[in-house]
């Protein structure tokens, strides 16, 4: 029987399917939940199963656990490449190398099952899917370019990955599509006018240098993540494939490469990875605490129970000494009496009589300033990502507390908190992260102005007030300040001022966005360079509200 075009809703789109080959039956039950509705999910749970699943059902992608019960990951992961399969490998924690090796021998990506959640779980999937199709084309068009040079033309120009083609015998790039010239930020002029390493972050440049040398003496293709540098000074993380194309003569003529950009997806997997260890640091924090608060309360009790001891026999043991000396007037020579003034004497009970109860205030000092330590630490370390009614004042307070060893040898600390500043509705664990970010990055300031100078400090002040229905947060240095063009651009992610190697670029970012996207705030920067700089913070009270980027006018 035909189907006329005017009955569509007898057509019904088939699912992209998705193969999961893993022996787990938790990690399975897992992809199943995540992966949704939108694919068709087979599952295998050992290699021989799978592949015969594979080659029965030709899934559009396959999930691949590298740790199987029957067979090595890696010998079926080259198996299932000569099927011309899609794989995503599915590793653990600490098996990057593992992850590299299996991109190197053709899957299309990697997974780690620690991190893995739904969003990024059907994106690599999509792109996986999408990648192979359009590696598929491009080599098919590559090859046969003089035939479908337009047609290879359109493709180019209309896809979002990046595209360039290199010769081999002058170096210079003979082609990039529209999405290179965004993704690296030059058009084809531009990139020919310097040398192609140079767009490299340095830490990076050394390595990708060495790949590409070694597949041009290898005439093999390679794989690598890059971080670059755009004309403005922006860093960007770039994920690129490159395949040298072979002449008649067996030399290589031009080499191809294929690139997309991953920042916001690396960007995603550092706030998860922060995420993650703010969790464990917050678990162990909180155990720490509990652990010292149950001595403490002992020791402490224990402190004044000696105070009001002491309290008691002070005056019992002055009535001694004064017994003593009446005595002496009275010059009885009466052994009793000698051997108690010896002993009084080597006692230095005068002595102990002063100092005692100083020792004991300055222990009840101490126990003090520790439950001052531990209270602040189990506040810092709230669990939960929910929103919550919040003393904003306590977090501030507890957090200087926390970060005490950050700030104490180079600023003092000066809080104006507003009493009457009511409740905050807000994820108490991410304001807290906030208001540390804040306050380190102060310190540092601070430390770049008055260095190594014994005695010199530097001052750091925090204030807060309500106005109308937002709570205000207002940190301030007089440290080095910034210039307008670096203070425009402490929000983006990956910039950062510091040394190679001790910035990420990661804390304002972040900062940032739970400030403005997961509490519907604001944050704005002041700073002037030798001045010292401000940032202001508004949190609406019942976490209601437009979120909006500021700067400093």
């Amino acid at each position: 029987m035909l189907v006329q075009a005017s009955e569509p809703s007898t057509i019904t789109r088939r699912l992209q399917r998705v193969l999961v080959i893993d022996n787990n039956d938790v990690d399975r039950q897992l992809v199943r939940r995540l992966i949704g509705t939108q694919f068709e999910l087979l599952e295998a749970t050992n290699g021989e199963q799978g592949m015969a699943l594979y080659r029965a059902e030709s899934p559009n992608c396959v999930l691949l656990d590298h740790r199987l019960p029957d067979i090595d990951g890696m010998e079926f992961l080259d198996a299932l490449v000569k099927e011309h399969a899609t794989v995503v490998l599915l590793t653990r924690q600490g098996d990057e190398e593992v992850s590299l090796d299996a991109v190197r021998r053709g899957a299309q990506d990697y997974l780690k099952k620690n991190t893995l959640n739904e969003v990024m779980l059907k994106r690599v999937v999509r792109y996986a899917i999408e990648r192979d199709r359009l590696n598929q084309e491009l080599c098919q068009s590559l090859f046969d370019l003089k035939k479908s040079e337009q047609q290879f033309a359109e493709l180019a120009a209309h896809i979002d990955h990046g595209l360039w083609i290199w010769s081999a015998d002058s170096g210079q790039c003979i082609y990039q599509n529209p999405a290179s010239d965004r993704i690296y930020g030059r058009n084809l002029a531009q990139m020919n006018a310097i040398c192609w390493s140079d767009v490299i972050h340095p830490d990076d440049r050394e390595a990708e240098i060495r790949r590409a040398e070694e597949s041009k003496a290898s005439k093999t293709e390679y794989d690598s993540c890059i971080r670059i540098v755009h004309p403005d000074g922006e860093l960007r993380h770039i994920e690129s494939s490159c395949y040298p194309l072979l002449d008649e003569n067996g030399e290589i003529a031009r080499i191809i490469g294929v690139c997309r950009d991953v920042t916001s997806r690396t960007r995603l997997e550092e706030e998860l990875r922060l995420a993650q260890k703010l969790e464990a640091v917050g678990q162990l924090a909180a155990g720490v605490a509990h652990e010292i608060n149950t001595p403490c309360q002992y020791v402490s009790d224990n402190i004044g129970f000696l105070a009001d001891a002491f309290e008691s026999l002070a005056p019992v043991l002055r009535g001694y000494c004064d017994v003593l000396t009446l005595a002496e007037k009275a010059d009885k020579d009466d052994t009793d009496l000698q051997r108690l003034r010896k002993l009084a004497v080597d006692a230095d009970l005068d002595y102990l009589l002063d100092e005692v109860p100083t020792s004991i205030k300055e222990s009840r000092n101490g126990l003090d300033q520790i439950s001052k330590i531990v209270r602040a630490m189990k506040t810092f370390s709230h669990p939960g990502d929910e929103m919550e009614a919040a003393d904003l004042n306590n977090a501030i307070s507890s957090t200087v507390t926390v970060a005490r060893n950050e700030w104490k040898y180079v600023a003092d600390m000066e809080l104006g908190l507003d009493q009457d500043l009511p409740s905050v509705i807000c994820i108490p664990s991410a304001i807290n992260q906030v208001i540390l970010n804040l306050i380190v990055n102060a310190a540092h300031a601070i430390g770049d102005v008055v260095g190594d100078q014994d005695g010199r400090k530097g001052k750091i002040t925090i204030n807060t007030s309500i106005d109308g229905d937002h709570a205000v947060m207002v940190i301030s240095d007089n440290g080095c300040g910034m210039t307008r063009e670096i203070s425009d651009r402490i929000f983006d992610p990956f910039f950062t001022t510091k040394e190679v190697g001790k910035g990420t670029g990661q804390g304002l970012s972040i900062a940032h966005a739970v400030v403005t996207e997961r509490h519907n705030g604001s944050i704005s920067v002041e700073s002037e360079p030798g001045e010292g700089t401000t940032f202001v913070l508004r949190l609406p009270l019942d976490g209601q509200g437009g979120g909006r980027r500021e700067h400093a006018a």
